[in-house]
């Protein structure tokens, strides 16, 4: 049995590493990335960005002895904070109201990629092709032959695209997507601040916009601003000083005098979904088959659960079928992720709009429910492990 992975970022790692776990090291895996993993500060092809790591990637990722590669590299978060711009209520989510060591926690997305290849390359049953990429995929009815621009042809019995939101390989199927424009931009980068975090994260939303900081080291935290797009001009104008004023202006003194340290990276924000995630003998996973806003982090999480749940049915099929590309086998995966998906996009899409939206009525909704939130905290624990915490929902 063999199975091919386009897509060397972090959820095609991730799926090839649990794969190769839940099997037993049984199925053979071809991973093609078009970027070299011992080259990757070349920025063409690679940004490093701070990611968040919700409790239950964390507790997926450990279960499939992952974690203990990645511990010494996190920071935690022990407590997040969640306020409105134009209300003075807020709500504190802590650990401790969950009986948890901890919410999530922040990694660097070029540390995280690096130990995963540091794992792959010790897998006896694992082939990495990096650097190259796929030049033509032949569908066969019983397998793919895809033929790389070294010259390397692979055939496999499947192939998963993991390949991000830029994905070429999809179009050439005929997938399609639904997309929509949120009409704004993330901006990335690092804040050094004159107050330690203690490990709280804090998620402010904005008239038109959201603002979150993670925390990283002592006094260093990850910075992920969304505004409106026709903004982006003025920003980039700024020097640092300017925008560490206007940062300071919209977080205020939380975390004493904050400066922009590093550089900006800027992402135009859209949603974007596969209409369908597989087709013959391929299936897509992560970002390359839904792309949502970052206002709740949950990107990477979805992807992560796309990754391990993939892997899971292909090991539960393993024993009845040596044909893992075969279509039912898929549809299954498929129709157990719609659910989730479906979900975690509502829920994105709820915060921006009742947290962007200046409707009178919606206003009033808004701040009358961080009132009800903030003064009875038993109904945020509730709200927050539903919708964050529950593992029997994604298993």
């Amino acid at each position: 049995m063999k199975l091919t992975i386009i897509g060397g970022g972090i959820v095609g790692c991730v799926f090839a590493l649990a794969l190769s776990y839940f099997s037993d090291n049984q199925i053979n895996i071809d991973l093609i990335d078009i970027n070299d993993p011992e080259t990757q500060h070349n920025k063409k092809f690679f940004h490093d960005r701070t990611l968040a790591i919700s409790h239950y990637t964390y507790y997926m990722l450990k279960n499939i002895k992952i974690w203990k590669h990645l511990k010494k590299y996190v920071t935690k978060i022990s407590s997040i904070e969640v306020s409105n711009q134009m209300n003075f209520n807020k709500i504190k989510i802590s650990a401790n109201d969950f009986l948890l060591p901890f919410l999530g926690h922040t990694i660097s997305s070029k540390i995280m990629r690096s130990e995963l290849f540091k794992l792959l390359k010790i897998k006896s049953n694992i082939y990495l092709h990096c650097p190259a990429k796929p030049i033509k995929i032949i569908r066969k009815q019983n397998k793919n032959i895809i033929i790389l621009n070294n010259g390397n042809q692979i055939i496999s019995n499947l192939t998963v695209i993991a390949d991000g939101m830029h994905t070429n390989i999809a179009k050439q199927f005929n997938i399609t997507y639904k997309q929509y424009s949120y009409k704004q931009i993330a901006m990335s980068s690092k804040i050094c601040t004159t107050l330690s975090h203690n490990h709280c994260a804090f998620e402010k939303f904005l008239l038109s916009g959201s603002l979150a900081i993670l925390p990283l080291e002592l006094n260093v935290n990850a910075l992920i601003w969304c505004f409106p797009e026709n903004n982006l001009n003025s920003i980039l104008s700024w020097n640092k000083n300017q925008l560490s004023k206007e940062i300071q202006n919209i977080f205020g003194f939380h975390l004493g005098s904050l400066f922009v340290i590093g550089k900006q990276q800027y992402i135009r924000l859209n949603l974007k979904v596969a209409e369908q995630r597989i087709s013959h003998r391929l299936v897509l996973i992560g970002n390359s088959a839904q792309i949502i806003h970052p206002i709740a982090g949950q990107g990477l999480n979805l992807g992560i659960r796309d990754a391990i749940l993939l892997a899971k049915v292909l090991k539960s099929e393993l024993a009845k079928s040596k044909d893992l590309g075969n279509y039912k086998i898929l549809l299954k995966y498929q129709n157990i992720r719609k659910i989730d998906q479906l979900r975690t996009i509502c829920i994105t899409n709820f915060l921006i709009n009742i947290f962007s939206n200046q409707i009178p009525y919606l206003v009033f909704i808004r701040n009358l429910g961080l009132y009800i939130l903030n003064y009875f905290p038993f109904l945020t624990k509730k709200i927050i492990k539903n919708m964050f915490l529950n593992r029997n929902y994604y298993n």
